[in-house]
């Protein structure tokens, strides 16, 4: 049985495939959007990054940084289309 790659809970029908990723609605989709950039990284460079974030003592390298921005404005991109899809 999937679980959401988001907030664990278990999928029997449905959800949404995003990559390698399975989430039980859009708004967990949404939300784990950052999934997705964790996959463009080694899961150990991953897991160092945040670490060191979490504890205050580093910034973001400047490809993590530069990935994630690029990734907002995508995301703000999309968001607005399907806004306007809406209407």
């Amino acid at each position: 049985m999937a679980a959401c790659s988001y907030c664990g809970t278990s999928i029997l029908f449905g959800g949404k495939q995003v990559g390698s990723h399975r989430f039980c609605n859009q708004q967990c989709a949404a939300k784990g959007s950052w999934l997705k950039l964790a996959d463009q990284f080694p899961p150990a460079v991953v897991e160092q990054q945040v670490w060191k974030l979490h504890q205050g003592s580093t910034h973001p390298s400047p490809q993590l940084e530069k990935t994630v921005r690029t990734m907002m404005a995508t995301q703000a991109v999309a968001r607005s289309q399907a806004n306007a899809s809406k209407t």
